[in-house]
């Protein structure tokens, strides 16, 4: 599956100024309420329970929290990069600055794969130094986009 796939411009936020893990899924909960038409405090109930169960930071810096929804009938991804890295309980113990979210049908049985997928891309360590250099959410989007 590719990134462009599952993920807009209009999901993409560069260097956000965030301080904490909730105000991260609050404001990915809100960027993808927008695009899914659905009450943002739902989906940030979601992603937060999920997150309870153990942290979504795989190492590097990254996290891709995750959840489904009964909103949408396709995957829907939301990219962040942040000004400073915060605590995120990543597998690493270091510091998370990159979020790719993730929120996938209810019904899904294939959202494992495109996980893995993400978690593939996210584990370059080029391509995460790329997306910490963007200037702006297009350039953000066309750094992920466009990397091989």
């Amino acid at each position: 599956m590719l990134i462009e796939n599952i993920l807009t411009l209009q999901c993409v936020r560069a260097n956000v100024d965030c301080l904490s893990r909730k105000k991260v899924l609050e404001l990915i909960s809100k960027i993808v309420a927008e695009r899914l038409e659905e009450e943002p405090q739902r989906l940030f109930d979601s992603i937060y329970a999920r997150e309870k169960l153990g942290s979504t930071g795989i190492g590097n810096q990254v996290a891709i929290p995750h959840c489904s929804t009964r909103k949408t009938s396709k995957f829907v991804g939301v990219l962040v990069t942040l000004t400073s890295p915060i605590d995120f309980s990543a597998i690493d113990n270091l510091p998370v600055d990159v979020f790719f979210a993730l929120f996938y049908p209810h019904e899904s049985t294939d959202y494992s794969k495109c996980l893995e997928e993400i978690s593939k891309k996210l584990e370059d360590k080029e391509l995460i130094r790329l997306l910490k250099t963007a200037t702006s959410d297009a350039d953000l989007y066309d750094k992920i986009v466009r990397y091989k």
